[in-house]
């Protein structure tokens, strides 16, 4: 394949700290995250769980890498003049690796993070009848600038400037088609660790 028909992503991975900057200055989220919780709306337990999984080992590194998803989560749980907008799916909810009392932790937190009026939560469900993609972020800064964050194996790659209206595009898309978080909980109501 030529390189004329791959769009050349920049390969800047996003550091914690860049992150935490870009969080503190943004006017506006719009969030897929079709694997896991938003590390946003994550608790300590499940975001221990989640960087376990990913292979961080070193119980210091660990420990300062929740504190930072933590610090980012106070951020934007308590910036009541921005909204900000998750879209997960419904497997994100189901979590085999977190035990009963994890998962009720989990989930009574984002029933909490649901509460808060700038904060909108909604579910695609399993088979959605929109085709997604992997879990991506738009950043949209106080002065109308825009930004997309592509989550990789990696760690997160700034999409072109000219690729943000193709990601609006398909989240608006994706939002419309999912339901409230709360309903989502509601149904799952006493199902238990899934």
């Amino acid at each position: 394949m030529s390189s004329a028909a791959t769009p050349e992503l920049p390969q800047q991975l996003l550091d914690s700290q860049t992150c935490l900057s870009a969080d503190e200055r943004q006017a506006s989220i719009d969030a897929f995250s079709p694997a896991i919780v938003p590390g946003p709306l994550q608790t300590p337990a499940y975001a221990r769980a989640v960087l376990s999984a990913c292979g961080v080992t070193n119980p210091a590194t660990l420990e300062e890498a929740v504190q930072l998803r933590m610090g980012r989560g106070h951020h934007v749980r308590t910036d009541h003049g921005h909204p900000h907008r998750y879209l997960l799916t419904e497997q994100a909810l189901h979590t085999p690796w977190l035990g009963a009392q994890e998962v009720g932790e989990q989930r009574a937190f984002l029933r909490e993070c649901v509460q808060l009026l700038h904060l909108r939560v909604r579910v695609l469900p399993t088979f959605s009848p929109i085709p997604w993609t992997g879990a991506f972020a738009i950043l949209t800064y106080a002065e109308g600038e825009a930004s997309v964050n592509v989550e990789t194996p990696a760690g997160r790659l700034v999409a072109p400037q000219e690729m943000v209206p193709a990601y609006r595009a398909h989240f608006e898309a994706l939002f419309a088609a999912a339901q409230p978080l709360s309903r989502v909980l509601a149904a799952h109501e006493g199902a238990g660790p899934q």
